[in-house]
């Protein structure tokens, strides 16, 4: 991987020859099997009444850029690992760079500074400006369930670079002015809270830990702002995500990082959990009817036909359907946090739920096959 630097501009909008200048600088020295080789590409502009619009060439960009009457735009070009991006927003230009070596990199950078003088300058806005263009942003909140997972410290660490790298771009706030990241880790004895994951010094979390949340928010000046909190809690109809995005294309955006992160939550998904933890505690409900039933019929076949073999099967059928179900509750909580106590939990619910139910096949089918042997059926 080559190195990367990104440097704002506050107040700058640079002339496309600039741009182009820096690409030329970029792709300058490639191997001889790529000279010819097409970069890939990304141009948008987001107008001031919220619409944007995407281009595949260049030169169609350019011309709508030098017009100057947008909100937003947005180039990049990438090719054999060398990368250029500019991001232009209404009052910065931040340029990102990646190439084969610091002395490029830092070249691409002057071609940048020296035209700096000859660049659009934008007046900073004022308050009344940002009050205006706060009010005219959108706004959209969603709120839905998290999929049943195992929260470990590798999906915590996964989640915070992603709320850290990936979420600020894909709501257009890199030049983001504040930036807040907080983790919460609750227990049966209190609430402690870290600015990073980094600083949490174990690799589990406590025992009968029953909520981890992780939050972040990101402000611009100008009013643009996205708030997201992600709440694992060890009972299902709490465990949620909740996005709030006051930018441009709220809604598309808000569900664009809800997307990102549902990627990295199925990386831990749970499938046992899903299935025995269903909402509202429906799943208790229907164990309740289905043990009703089963221990209304042995209770007949009890007083009834005593000495037959169902009978028999059907009672050993409701008390290892009652241990079997009570053990997988404990073994696969819906939300399962990666605790010395839920590991010897999972462990003992694996090995009794195996043994039981071999146990429970072989010596069921052993005493029909001697039956029908035997004819005593």
């Amino acid at each position: 991987m080559f190195p990367k630097k990104k440097i704002p501009f506050p107040d700058a909008r640079f002339k496309p020859e600039t741009l182009r200048r820096a690409y030329e600088k970029m792709v300058e020295g490639l191997p001889a099997e790529k000279p010819k080789a097409s970069p890939e590409s990304y141009f948008s502009v987001t107008s001031k009444d919220q619409q944007e619009k995407t281009y595949r060439d260049e030169n169609e960009f350019f011309a709508e850029y030098r017009k100057g009457e947008f909100q937003q735009a947005y180039a990049s070009w990438s090719l054999a690992q060398r990368e250029l991006t500019v991001y232009v927003g209404r009052d910065v230009t931040i340029v990102t760079v990646q190439a084969p070596d610091w002395g490029r990199i830092e070249t691409i950078f002057s071609i940048f500074e020296d035209a700096r003088a000859e660049a659009t300058v934008v007046a900073p806005l004022g308050r009344a400006d940002l009050a205006s263009a706060a009010a005219d942003l959108p706004t959209f909140s969603l709120r839905t369930p998290l999929p049943s997972c195992l929260v470990d410290r590798v999906l915590v660490e996964a989640i915070e670079k992603y709320m850290r790298d990936d979420v600020p771009r894909i709501a257009s706030l890199e030049e983001h002015q504040d930036f807040t990241f907080t983790i919460a880790v609750t227990d049966v004895l209190g609430t402690e809270q870290f600015s990073t994951i980094r600083t949490y010094p174990l690799s589990k979390f406590p025992d009968r830990t029953r909520q981890i949340e992780i939050e972040c928010s990101i402000s611009r000046l100008n009013g643009e702002r996205l708030r997201m909190s992600v709440d694992f809690n060890s009972d299902r109809d709490l465990s949620r995500v909740s996005i709030r995005s006051t930018v441009p294309q709220a809604r598309e955006i808000a569900v664009a990082v809800l997307d990102g992160l549902n990627q990295r939550v199925r990386q831990s998904s749970t499938l046992v959990g899903a299935i025995i933890n269903w909402r509202y505690g429906l799943d208790f409900a229907l164990v309740f009817l289905i043990c009703g039933v089963l221990a209304a019929i042995a209770i007949g076949l009890l007083l009834t036909a005593f000495t037959k073999i169902v009978t028999w099967i059907l009672l050993m059928t409701l008390i290892a359907f009652q241990i079997l179900y009570g053990l997988a509750k404990r073994g696969y909580p819906y939300t399962s946090f990666d605790t010395s106590l839920q590991r010897r939990r999972a462990k003992i619910a694996r090995s009794v739920i195996g043994s039981v139910f071999v146990i429970f096949v072989l010596g069921t089918l052993a005493v029909i096959m001697q039956r029908l042997i035997l004819g005593a059926f």
